[in-house]
């Protein structure tokens, strides 16, 4: 049987825009999540902060907090790159204003039926990584 080139995606024909709207938000924060994940092995992650374009109707802050089963701070600032700029020169010592952290925090959730999808995006990120190392 042939398949359509979509399928190994998962797309079908009577996929919705909600639904693919749905899937790259959860890879958007399941790649996020793996970020943080790598970067605790080196530091002690004390705070989650989300900003950006991305966060703005409240859907990734609370994917993260399902997917990391931690707090997520979230706030919609009208710069976050510049809020950013300000933080990493505050943390190596250059001159910054350092805004304060959102107050808006997303609670941990249960991952619920997120496990299953974000393990297998774990295990496609692994098989990448494996046959193609840096």
């Amino acid at each position: 049987e042939r398949k359509t080139p979509w399928s190994w995606l998962g797309l079908r024909p009577d996929t919705t825009p909600a639904q693919i709207h749905r899937a790259l938000l959860e890879a958007h924060a399941f790649s996020i999540a793996g970020s943080v994940e790598d970067l605790g092995r080196l530091v002690d992650v004390e705070e989650i902060v989300v900003t950006g374009g991305a966060t703005g109707d409240g859907a990734l802050p609370a994917l993260l907090a399902q997917v990391l089963k931690r707090d997520i701070r979230w706030d919609r600032l009208p710069s976050a790159a510049a809020a950013g700029t300000a933080l990493v020169s505050a943390a190596v010592g250059g001159p910054s204003v350092v805004p304060g952290l959102p107050q808006t925090v997303v609670a941990a959730g249960d991952p619920g039926p997120l496990s299953e999808r974000h393990d297998a995006w774990n295990a496609a990120v692994s098989a990448l990584r494996e046959a193609f190392p840096s």
